[in-house]
């Protein structure tokens, strides 16, 4: 596996990590390096003492989210790799509260609302971690996966069981970082390997002739690369064929199948299985800065009744308007809303509006979002790179906005907003990402106001600027 093929993804999403704006007295410090959603205003009333500054609130967070990585790559079909799934890991646990941009309007009454904004350069980093001692994280799937890892190239060679907990840990730069469990080597997959090095990509399972169901699709063998599992763990998907004997052509190709005599079934895998299958635990062993904590109920695996105890599920993209004009991607595969916009398509002049549905079979804003306690939260993150080389910025605008998932279907990031984020640059790219998360808030014993435990599932985009 080339690594270049994941480099957009591993480097630049996953260095600007998803988390949320509920620890909005961080200092936005993030598992990867670069910003993540655990940024916002000053959420503390309480008076610290500040000639050390404000004790900050922390976070931990869980998410699997999936979106279209572009890439430069000629083995990547159309320049892209739709439906690609990462886990994003956060420990988030600052000793002091940083400052937001003055155009931050997030707030915590009457409901949590509002963006916290921050703008980051090579002379101005985000603030250090506290030390917590080790942070643990389990309850991600291990049975059915087969994980990349974009620092060597090398896939998971079986089950992951052995990779579970994810133990983050300080270093030397004081932030914690993240990482799967078991011994990393050049051949391991994601064993051993940071979280944000690892993607989990569509993979081939079978070659279906077209019209579907007229004859029987060929099962690709796992020799060959194919999906080792069966129908077990997986998601399918159709997808456009590169072997297809019409590849190529006018009707043959990514973005038109019409003409195709075969079509690929993928299998889309799923780190985080919703509708009451996933538990999620998350664990602070403690130390000088933060106390020992741990939530191991995120999710209660009861089964897909509806509960309150279910963990978060999918977001449904409906609608983006940049002001009063549409502009909506389209995911490659699903064909359906994308966060991945046409170039040049949001307008920093103008208001960003996201319309989303908990519902994938109703589209009207917040369907079937009523009396969820779920938080939705909103990353919009700036590179002063093109989308297929994000990482690449010599400086990051991180901007985190944040509310109730029932609160009506919408969520905004004002046209200042946007200006602060990208702080002058002409060109570059925007990340924009959509994270539900269960979250349960706990007052932790010391200095520190709030310790959120969150995990759920998300979705992710890439747009030139």
């Amino acid at each position: 596996m080339n690594r270049n093929l994941w480099r957009q993804l591993a480097s630049g999403l996953l260095a600007a990590t998803l988390s949320l704006g509920i620890a909005a007295c961080d200092d936005d410090t993030t598992s990867g390096g670069g910003g993540d959603m655990a940024v916002g205003a000053d959420m503390s009333a309480e008076a610290g003492d500040m000639t050390m500054g404000t004790p900050g609130n922390g976070q931990l967070t869980l998410a699997d989210v999936v979106g279209t990585v572009y890439t430069t790559n000629p083995a990547a079909p159309g320049g892209l790799l739709p439906r690609t799934h990462t886990l994003v890991a956060v420990a988030s646990l600052p000793k002091f509260a940083g400052t937001p941009d003055p155009s931050s309007n997030f707030g915590v009454t009457p409901t949590i609302h509002g963006c916290s904004i921050y703008r980051y350069s090579a002379t101005n980093p985000p603030g250090a971690d506290g030390d917590a001692g080790d942070v643990t994280m389990s309850g991600f799937a291990t049975t059915f996966l087969i994980g990349v890892n974009a620092a060597n190239g090398s896939k998971s060679p079986g089950p992951m069981a052995g990779t579970s907990p994810i133990v983050c840990k300080r270093n030397a730069a004081m932030i914690y970082s993240c990482a799967y469990g078991g011994m990393s080597s050049p051949d391991s997959g994601e064993s051993g390997s940071a979280v944000s090095n690892v993607v989990f990509p569509v993979v081939p399972y079978k070659v279906c002739p077209q019209p579907l169901g007229t004859v029987a699709c060929t099962a690709i063998p796992p020799a060959m690369g194919g999906w080792p599992y069966g129908d077990n763990g997986c998601v399918p998907r159709f997808s456009y064929n590169p072997n297809d004997p019409n590849a190529g052509t006018a009707t043959c190709n990514p973005a038109d199948v019409s003409g195709c005599i075969t079509l690929l079934e993928v299998c889309e895998q799923q780190p985080i299985l919703p509708l009451g299958v996933s538990t999620i635990s998350e664990t602070i062993a403690g130390g000088a800065d933060w106390p020992a904590a741990s939530d191991t109920m995120l999710g209660n695996a009861g089964g897909t009744d509806g509960g309150t105890g279910q963990l978060a599920g999918p977001l449904y993209v409906s609608k983006v308007e940049s002001g009063t004009t549409v502009i909506t991607g389209t995911d490659p595969l699903t064909k359906g809303p994308s966060l991945s916009m046409a170039d040049t398509a949001i307008d920093k002049t103008k208001d960003l509006v996201i319309t989303f549905s908990c519902d994938p079979n109703n589209a009207t804003a917040g369907a079937g979002c009523a009396g969820s306690q779920d938080l939705v939260g909103l990353l919009v993150t700036t590179s002063t790179s093109k989308r297929t080389s994000f990482a690449t910025s010599t400086a990051t605008g991180t901007g985190t906005c944040s509310q109730p998932v029932a609160a009506g279907g919408t969520i905004t990031v004002k046209a200042n907003q946007l200006t602060a984020l990208l702080g002058g640059q002409s060109g570059g790219s925007w990340q924009i990402a959509l994270v539900r998360l269960t979250t349960h808030l706990k007052s932790p014993a010391g200095t520190h106001p709030i310790l959120a435990f969150t995990a759920g599932m998300g979705v992710f985009g890439f747009t030139n600027q």
